[in-house]
């Protein structure tokens, strides 16, 4: 059944019978997807089984998500507090919200420092987790400079939403970390072109 992915465009519908022999419990199902160009981000469909014979079915629906190989910013921040290192950027690409965070893996308190930059002004800009050691500047309109004091398990970072289609460039200027883009977590190193998922020109 279709979620966010949809049959016929992301994989193959499937209708067939399962039978369990006396012990058995587990059964495969395969389900082809379709492989396209398009950086679609995180899909997903269900599997549901209906009509059981001689057994119960304890849980009939299972979600199935596909994961896209096309590099995309689209889907949820994918990282761990005091474990992983670097930035992390992600946009919900139904509400349009991107958000940025800075993780340094439990390690010692360093500064992250950087920007983000625009052809046009951005609609919001909202700074998530700050102290009193970090700072977030929002002007001009189209200029996010951030500088943000992490150590431990700390999370330091902001979201925005910027206009359809404006150009967005977001670089790490100090240390030198991975910038991490979308639930993919493709790497880039200093900076990326969020709209072309290049280094920014």
């Amino acid at each position: 059944a279709d979620g966010t992915a949809v049959a016929g465009a992301d994989y193959v519908a499937a209708q067939s019978s399962l039978t369990f022999a006396p012990g058995v419990t587990t059964q495969t199902i395969a389900v082809n997807l379709f492989d396209d160009s398009l950086a679609e981000g995180v899909e997903t469909f269900s599997v549901s089984l209906s009509n059981p014979l001689n057994a119960t079915l304890a849980t009939a629906t299972a979600q199935v998500t596909i994961v896209d190989d096309e590099a995309s910013p689209c889907g949820p921040l994918d990282h761990v507090r005091g474990v992983d290192v670097g930035v992390f950027v992600a946009q919900d690409c139904v509400t349009g919200v991107w958000s940025v965070r800075v993780v340094e893996g439990g390690g010692s308190f360093i500064f992250y420092d950087g920007s983000l930059t625009s052809d046009s002004a951005f609609s919001s800009v909202t700074g998530f987790g700050l102290e009193g050691h970090d700072t977030l500047t929002h002007s001009p309109a189209d200029t996010v400079d951030y500088s943000f004091g992490i150590g431990g398990n700390g999370e330091d970072g902001f979201d925005f939403v910027a206009g359809p289609g404006s150009s967005l460039c977001l670089t790490l200027d100090s240390p030198t970390r991975t910038i991490f883009v979308g639930a993919a977590r493709t790497p880039f190193a200093g900076s990326v072109d969020l709209r072309t998922l290049q280094v920014c020109q």
